[in-house]
């Protein structure tokens, strides 16, 4: 898949609403194996802010690891999920960055 260029955009809800979503549509699926840690870790966390820690990891790690991980999950709410995400995940590089 060919890099696309995402504007940064921090989250509108919490991780634990997106990782309910993602838990939802994709658990049925054999690939769910793979993002199941990431998605059971994200549950946990009711906050936007992926610099904040779950243990000793930034949330941004976790939603990285999430969304390789999501790779296989296709569809119309797979396809917003995942960009929600990735423009989280671009805000919270430009502000690592900075």
């Amino acid at each position: 898949m060919p890099y696309v260029k995402v504007d940064p955009k921090p989250l509108d809800r919490d991780l634990a609403e997106v990782a309910i979503e993602v838990v939802h549509d994709y658990q049925g699926l054999p690939s769910f194996a793979l993002a199941k840690p990431y998605a059971l870790a994200l549950l946990a966390c009711r906050t936007t802010d992926l610099h904040e820690k779950y243990r000793d990891e930034p949330m941004g790690e976790l939603v990285r690891h999430l969304l390789t991980n999501l790779r296989h999950w296709k569809g119309t709410r797979a396809k917003r999920v995942k960009h929600e995400l990735r423009q989280a995940l671009a805000d919270y590089d430009q502000k690592r960055k900075a």
